[in-house]
Protein backbone atom coordinates (compact mmCIF):
# COMPACT_ATOMS: atom_id res chain seq x y z
CA UNK A 1 0.00 0.00 0.00
CA UNK A 2 1.01 3.51 -0.63
CA UNK A 3 2.29 5.52 2.34
CA UNK A 4 -0.04 8.44 1.50
CA UNK A 5 -3.11 6.16 1.59
CA UNK A 6 -2.06 4.75 4.98
CA UNK A 7 -1.61 8.29 6.34
CA UNK A 8 -5.10 9.25 5.06
CA UNK A 9 -6.67 6.22 6.77
CA UNK A 10 -4.84 6.98 10.01
CA UNK A 11 -5.89 10.63 9.84
CA UNK A 12 -9.54 9.74 9.26
CA UNK A 13 -9.42 7.29 12.18
CA UNK A 14 -7.87 9.97 14.38
CA UNK A 15 -10.52 12.49 13.32
CA UNK A 16 -13.27 9.99 14.10
CA UNK A 17 -11.75 9.24 17.48
CA UNK A 18 -11.46 12.96 18.24
CA UNK A 19 -15.13 13.54 17.28
CA UNK A 20 -16.28 10.67 19.52
CA UNK A 21 -14.31 11.92 22.51
CA UNK A 22 -15.48 15.46 21.93
CA UNK A 23 -19.06 14.23 21.64
CA UNK A 24 -18.80 12.28 24.89
CA UNK A 25 -17.45 15.29 26.78
CA UNK A 26 -20.14 17.52 25.28
CA UNK A 27 -22.84 15.06 26.33
CA UNK A 28 -21.32 14.82 29.81
CA UNK A 29 -21.28 18.61 30.16
CA UNK A 30 -24.86 18.90 28.91
CA UNK A 31 -26.06 16.22 31.33
CA UNK A 32 -24.32 17.99 34.21
CA UNK A 33 -25.80 21.37 33.31
CA UNK A 34 -29.30 19.84 33.09
CA UNK A 35 -28.90 18.26 36.52
CA UNK A 36 -27.59 21.54 37.92
CA UNK A 37 -30.48 23.50 36.40
CA UNK A 38 -32.96 21.01 37.87
CA UNK A 39 -31.30 21.28 41.29
CA UNK A 40 -31.27 25.10 41.29
CA UNK A 41 -34.98 25.52 40.55
CA UNK A 42 -36.74 27.40 43.32
CA UNK A 43 -39.76 25.59 44.69
CA UNK A 44 -43.08 27.35 44.41
CA UNK A 45 -44.75 26.70 47.75
CA UNK A 46 -48.49 27.25 48.02
CA UNK A 47 -49.64 30.37 49.80
CA UNK A 48 -50.60 30.02 53.44
CA UNK A 49 -54.03 31.46 52.68
CA UNK A 50 -54.65 28.82 50.01
CA UNK A 51 -53.68 26.03 52.38
CA UNK A 52 -55.97 27.47 55.06
CA UNK A 53 -58.90 27.67 52.63
CA UNK A 54 -58.31 24.08 51.54
CA UNK A 55 -57.99 22.90 55.14
CA UNK A 56 -61.20 24.67 56.18
CA UNK A 57 -63.09 23.16 53.24
CA UNK A 58 -61.70 19.73 54.10
CA UNK A 59 -62.70 20.08 57.76
CA UNK A 60 -66.22 21.14 56.77
CA UNK A 61 -66.61 18.16 54.46
CA UNK A 62 -65.29 15.71 57.06
CA UNK A 63 -67.69 17.09 59.64
CA UNK A 64 -70.63 17.07 57.22
CA UNK A 65 -70.06 13.46 56.16
CA UNK A 66 -69.33 12.28 59.70
CA UNK A 67 -72.94 13.10 60.60
CA UNK A 68 -74.26 11.06 57.65
CA UNK A 69 -72.01 8.00 58.08
CA UNK A 70 -74.53 5.90 59.99
CA UNK A 71 -77.31 6.32 57.46
CA UNK A 72 -75.63 6.26 54.06
CA UNK A 73 -72.95 4.02 52.53
CA UNK A 74 -71.93 6.69 49.99
CA UNK A 75 -71.44 9.14 52.83
CA UNK A 76 -69.16 6.61 54.53
CA UNK A 77 -67.02 6.33 51.38
CA UNK A 78 -66.82 10.11 51.05
CA UNK A 79 -66.01 10.45 54.74
CA UNK A 80 -63.11 7.97 54.48
CA UNK A 81 -61.78 9.69 51.34
CA UNK A 82 -61.79 13.12 52.97
CA UNK A 83 -60.29 11.71 56.14
CA UNK A 84 -57.48 10.03 54.19
CA UNK A 85 -56.78 13.30 52.37
CA UNK A 86 -56.59 15.04 55.71
CA UNK A 87 -54.19 12.44 57.15
CA UNK A 88 -52.08 12.49 53.99
CA UNK A 89 -51.88 16.28 54.06
CA UNK A 90 -50.75 16.21 57.68
CA UNK A 91 -48.12 13.52 56.89
CA UNK A 92 -47.04 14.93 53.55
CA UNK A 93 -43.85 12.92 53.20
CA UNK A 94 -45.48 9.47 53.18
CA UNK A 95 -48.78 9.54 51.27
CA UNK A 96 -48.66 5.90 50.16
CA UNK A 97 -48.19 4.52 53.66
CA UNK A 98 -51.10 6.60 54.97
CA UNK A 99 -53.35 4.65 52.63
CA UNK A 100 -52.05 1.35 54.03
CA UNK A 101 -53.19 2.08 57.58
CA UNK A 102 -55.66 -0.49 58.84
CA UNK A 103 -58.38 -0.08 61.44
CA UNK A 104 -56.46 -2.35 63.84
CA UNK A 105 -53.37 -0.18 63.49
CA UNK A 106 -55.47 2.91 64.11
CA UNK A 107 -56.96 1.39 67.28
CA UNK A 108 -53.50 0.35 68.52
CA UNK A 109 -52.13 3.88 68.10
CA UNK A 110 -49.96 5.43 70.78
CA UNK A 111 -51.54 8.46 72.38
CA UNK A 112 -49.21 11.21 73.54
CA UNK A 113 -50.90 11.53 76.92
CA UNK A 114 -49.64 8.12 77.99
CA UNK A 115 -46.76 8.80 80.42
CA UNK A 116 -45.58 5.17 80.54
CA UNK A 117 -44.02 5.25 77.09
CA UNK A 118 -40.21 5.37 77.05
CA UNK A 119 -39.87 7.97 74.34
CA UNK A 120 -41.99 10.52 76.25
CA UNK A 121 -39.29 10.72 78.92
CA UNK A 122 -36.69 11.67 76.29
CA UNK A 123 -38.65 14.68 75.01
CA UNK A 124 -38.30 18.30 76.05
CA UNK A 125 -41.19 20.08 77.78
CA UNK A 126 -42.37 21.73 74.56
CA UNK A 127 -42.23 18.39 72.74
CA UNK A 128 -44.21 16.75 75.55
CA UNK A 129 -46.95 19.36 75.17
CA UNK A 130 -47.07 18.75 71.43
CA UNK A 131 -47.04 14.98 71.95
CA UNK A 132 -50.12 15.19 74.17
CA UNK A 133 -52.10 16.59 71.24
CA UNK A 134 -50.80 13.97 68.80
CA UNK A 135 -51.22 10.28 68.29
CA UNK A 136 -48.77 7.89 66.62
CA UNK A 137 -49.73 5.05 64.29
CA UNK A 138 -47.05 2.64 63.14
CA UNK A 139 -47.47 1.30 59.60
CA UNK A 140 -45.22 -1.06 57.68
CA UNK A 141 -43.46 0.71 54.81
CA UNK A 142 -40.86 -0.24 52.23
CA UNK A 143 -38.49 -3.06 53.14
CA UNK A 144 -40.64 -3.87 56.20
CA UNK A 145 -39.57 -0.69 57.97
CA UNK A 146 -41.84 1.08 60.42
CA UNK A 147 -43.29 4.31 59.10
CA UNK A 148 -44.70 6.65 61.76
CA UNK A 149 -47.94 8.44 60.92
CA UNK A 150 -48.93 11.32 63.16
CA UNK A 151 -52.56 12.13 63.81
CA UNK A 152 -53.72 15.33 65.43
CA UNK A 153 -56.66 15.58 67.87
CA UNK A 154 -59.16 16.54 65.16
CA UNK A 155 -58.63 13.24 63.39
CA UNK A 156 -58.62 10.71 66.23
CA UNK A 157 -61.09 12.21 68.70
Amino acid sequence: MNLAIIKKIMMSDMAELFRKRRWKSAVKEARYSLKERKFNVTEQLPLTRDIQIFSDKLNNEVERFSKLVDSDEKALKQFTKYLMVKITMFNARRPFECGLMTVDQFHSRINGDNENIDYINQLTEKEKILAKSMSLVKVMGKHARIVPILLNEKIWV
